[in-house]
C-alpha cells in the first residue's frame, strides 16, 4: 500500500519513446525532480512497446531501461491509450503522455499531466 502523499504517474508509450528520442531517462529524471513516486506501466503499453521493438530502436531502449528502473506493471485489457487514462482516473494519478488525444482526455477528467516541453524538458503539472 502506498502512502497518501505518494505521487503516482501512469506512463504512455508516446511519452516513454519521445523521452528516449530526446536522450532523457524519463523515470530517473522525474525521480530527480520530485523524489520517490510510483511509476505505473499498463500491460497494454508493454505490449505496444514489444510490438514496436522490431521497427523502433527507441522502443528497445525503453524496454531495456524498464529492466533497470522500478515500476509497477498493471494489467489492462484495453488499448494502451484507453488503459493509461482509465488507470490514471482510477488511481487519481498523473498521466505521462505526449499524445494530444490522451492529454485532452486526461485534462477532461481533471488529471495532471507529465509531458515534454520543447521536445526534451519534462514538465510536471503542479510542479515548478
Amino acid at each position: 500500500m502506498r502512502k497518501m502523499d505518494t505521487i503516482v504517474i501512469v506512463f504512455d508509450t508516446s511519452f516513454l519513446i519521445n523521452a528516449i528520442k530526446a536522450k532523457v531517462d524519463p523515470l530517473h529524471e522525474i525521480k530527480m525532480r520530485i523524489g520517490l513516486y510510483e511509476a505505473i506501466i499498463p500491460t497494454a503499453v508493454m505490449d505496444e512497446l514489444n510490438r514496436l521493438k522490431k521497427s523502433n530502436i527507441n522502443a528497445n531502449v525503453v524496454l531495456e531501461l524498464l529492466k533497470k528502473r522500478p515500476h509497477i506493471i498493471v494489467p489492462s485489457g484495453e488499448v494502451a491509450d484507453d488503459a493509461v487514462v482509465h488507470i490514471a482516473a482510477e488511481r487519481k494519478a498523473k498521466v505521462a503522455s505526449t499524445d494530444k488525444d490522451v492529454r485532452r482526455r486526461a485534462k477532461a477528467l481533471e488529471l495532471d499531466l507529465v509531458t515534454l516541453r520543447d521536445g526534451r524538458h519534462i514538465w510536471i503539472d503542479g510542479m515548478i
